[in-house]
């Protein structure tokens, strides 16, 4: 073969692998558009409906379907990268008084159709652009949870501080069956609620690895933000909570940093949150049945269990927490230790009940 024609060829290879990767990730594009669709439609229905089920299942496939377009993906670029770039073949074509081929790349035969026709066989289970009757039928299922969501917690601009209150679902008799979480009200400033669970709803460490960790750049944090906001809140209830700017409050008993200050919906409070909306003492908390299988430390005599607070402790790689006797414990302990509860705090903004 002359060099004329190696040329050509490895110039059809690279259009066609450009050409291959380009199509794989619109695909990507287009699948991960369709799965955030489907989270947001998700989060209108309750947890336990029927429609929730095949929601969640159609995700599924298309989780999947992702997973193996960003591998093939990945397999084309990897191919790509071993290759000259494409300005290189122009010039080299250039020199040899050749013009860079064309390349269409090739696509899976489809029947004949009218765009109204092809849109109108698209299943929810086939990962496609959006089309305006599924934006609309998303932005309807999305009104619909705000309009219940003011609905049902009304009567939150009435409450008072000390009160109980109902919002949101997770975990507690038993990890089959979500149920309301119940908040006392801490604070109500500026049409704010501040809310802490009444029970300590799981048990984590407060970073999974044993390297120095601040709130912000903690396990925890990502987990009550990401994975425990997402799945136990309706869209509606989800619009409710503030971003709130949660403070890097240092520890007065110790010079360890604090990190820097977040935007958090979900939060833990610090030893100063605590001591001023809470006191000092008489800071106990029992945790739920759940909270107990996952291995939460619960003391024998008064049936209580230590809860972490993001300040940190005596050093990096401590946080400090509230113990069983209701006491905040300064020095803190390991923040990768596993048997420590989890209280999540939040605000609501009263203004979106309007």
């Amino acid at each position: 073969m002359s060099k004329t024609d190696e040329l050509l060829n490895l110039a059809l290879k690279v259009q066609s692998l450009r050409g291959k990767f380009t199509d794989v990730n619109d695909k990507i594009n287009t699948c991960s558009d369709r799965i955030a669709t489907l989270d947001a439609e998700m989060k209108t229905w309750g947890f336990f409906t029927p429609q929730r089920k095949e929601l969640s299942q159609q995700v599924t496939t298309l989780k999947n379907e992702l997973a193996e377009l960003k591998k093939e993906e990945a397999l084309l670029n990897k191919e790509i990268s071993k290759l000259p770039s494409i300005d290189k073949i122009k010039k080299q074509l250039a020199d040899n008084g050749l013009e860079m081929p064309v390349v269409e790349v090739e696509s899976e035969p489809v029947e004949e159709a009218s765009v109204t026709e092809q849109a109108e066989r698209q299943t929810p289970n086939t990962p496609t652009k959006k089309s305006p009757d599924f934006i609309i039928k998303a932005a309807e299922a999305e009104a619909r949870s705000i309009n219940e969501a003011k609905q049902k917690y009304k009567h939150f601009k009435s409450a008072k501080v000390g009160d109980f209150v109902k919002f949101g679902n997770y975990y507690q008799s038993n990890k089959q069956e979500k149920e309301e979480i119940e908040w006392k009200i801490l604070a109500k400033k500026s049409k704010r609620l501040l809310l802490l669970t009444k029970y300590a709803i799981d048990c984590k460490p407060y970073n999974k690895t044993d390297k120095p960790t601040t709130w912000a750049d903690s396990t925890i944090r990502k987990w009550l933000n990401d994975e425990f906001l997402k799945e136990n809140f309706t869209i509606g209830e989800e619009k409710l909570i503030d971003l709130a700017t949660v403070n890097a409050d240092k520890n007065s008993n110790y010079a360890t940093s604090p990190g820097f200050k977040t935007k958090d919906k979900v939060f833990m409070l610090s030893i100063v949150e605590v001591k001023k909306h809470m006191g000092r003492k008489g800071l106990d908390c029992k945790p739920t049945a759940y909270t107990k299988d996952l291995g939460a430390y619960v003391d024998e005599d008064n049936g209580n269990c230590w809860w972490w607070l993001r300040t940190p402790g005596e050093k990096p790689t401590d946080a400090a927490y509230v113990g069983v006797d209701g006491e905040i414990r300064y020095p803190g302990d390991t923040i990768y230790i596993g048997s420590g509860s989890v209280r999540p705090v939040l605000w609501i903004d009263l203004t979106k009940l309007d």
